[in-house]
C-alpha cells in the first residue's frame, strides 16, 4: 500500500469535567520517530499515548501535542493534620526567636501540602485521551492515504519508463556481439594489411568479449526488481522501506550493465534509467 508520510490531524473530547485536545503532524523520516508533548503528572497516559501512536504508524516523524484542561470548579481540599503540624512548628520557632507576631493563615497557605487539588486517576482520563488521539490519527492517516494515491501514480509512471528503457537495452544487447566481431575483424585486417584472418582466433576473442559483456543476469535481476516494486502497490503493508531497498538494487544493476555493455545506444538508455531511478527514490522518501 502506498501512503504518504506527510499528514495532519486534530481531535477534541469532553467528559468527567475535563477537556482533552490533540494535534498531530507527520513528516518524512527514515524510521518511526515520535515526539510527544503531553501532560505533567500523568506518566501512564503518556506511555499509553505513545503505544497507540506506535501501532498507528510504521514510518515517519510524528509530532503530537496533547492538552488537558479542567472544566468547572477546581476540586480543592485542605490537609488539617499537615496545617496543624506547620502551625505548631512555626509558633514554636517564633517563640524561640522572640518574634511576637502570630502565625496567620497566610503563612500556612504558602506551605506545601496544606491545600491539595484532587488528583484525577489516569484510568479515568485515558478513554477521553484515547478518543481524542484516535480522531487526530485517523485524520492524519486519511490525508496520508490521499497523497499516497498521487505518489502511486508517479511511482508507477517511473516504473513504466524504466521498463521501456530496459526493453531498449535488451534489443541492443543482442547486437553487441556481432558488432564487436565486425569491429575486431576490421581492425585485425588493418593491422595485417589485408592478410587472411585466423577464424578460430577471431571467434575465441569474440567469445571472451561476449562473456565479459554479457548482461543477461543483470537484465533478469532488474526485471525481478521492477516486478517486485509493482507488486508492492497491491499489498496492504506499508511499502516505503521495500521500495527504497528495491530502488537501491535497481541502481546497482543499472550501473553494472553500463560498465559491461560498451554500446552507445545502451549507454543512452542507462543514463535515462539512472535519472528515472533518482526520481523514483526521491518520491519513495515520502512513502510510509
Amino acid at each position: 500500500m502506498i501512503s504518504s508520510m506527510t499528514g495532519y490531524g486534530k481531535g477534541e473530547a469532553q467528559g468527567n469535567g475535563w477537556n482533552v485536545s490533540a494535534s498531530l503532524k507527520t513528516l518524512n523520516h527514515k524510521y518511526l520517530d515520535i515526539n510527544l508533548i503531553a501532560f505533567e503528572e500523568h506518566e501512564l497516559l503518556e506511555l499509553q499515548a505513545r503505544e497507540l501512536i506506535r501501532h498507528s504508524f510504521s514510518r515517519g516523524r510524528v509530532e503530537v501535542r496533547l492538552a488537558l484542561k479542567r472544566e468547572g470548579d477546581i476540586d480543592l481540599s485542605y490537609n488539617l493534620d499537615t496545617a496543624t503540624q506547620y502551625y505548631k512548628f512555626l509558633a514554636e520557632l517564633s517563640k524561640s526567636l522572640g518574634i511576637k507576631e502570630p502565625v496567620t493563615l497566610d503563612h500556612l497557605l504558602r506551605l506545601e501540602g496544606v491545600i491539595e487539588r484532587a488528583k484525577t486517576e489516569d484510568e479515568t482520563l485515558w478513554p477521553l485521551v484515547q478518543q481524542t488521539l484516535k480522531a487526530a490519527i485517523e485524520q492524519a492517516r486519511a490525508m496520508r492515504a490521499r497523497e499516497g494515491e498521487h505518489l502511486a501514480l508517479e511511482l508507477r509512471k517511473h516504473l513504466g519508463d524504466m521498463n521501456t528503457e530496459l526493453a531498449e537495452i535488451e534489443s541492443h544487447a543482442a547486437t553487441i556481439k556481432l558488432a564487436y566481431k565486425e569491429r575486431l575483424a576490421e581492425r585485425i585486417r588493418e593491422l595485417l594489411n589485408g592478410a587472411d584472418l585466423d577464424p578460430e582466433r577471431l571467434e575465441t576473442e569474440v567469445a571472451i568479449f561476449a562473456e565479459r559483456a554479457d548482461i543477461t543476469e543483470e537484465v533478469a535481476r532488474l526485471k525481478i526488481h521492477l516486478q517486485a516494486a509493482e507488486e508492492t502497490f497491491k499489498k496492504p503493508e506499508p511499502a516505503g522501506q521495500i521500495l527504497d531497498f528495491l530502488a537501491q538494487e535497481m541502481g546497482r544493476e543499472v550501473n553494472t550493465i553500463g560498465a559491461k555493455a560498451k554500446n552507445g545506444n545502451i549507454a543512452r538508455s542507462i543514463i535515462a534509467m539512472k535519472a528515472t531511478i533518482e526520481k523514483f527514490r526521491e518520491q519513495v522518501r515520502n512513502v510510509e
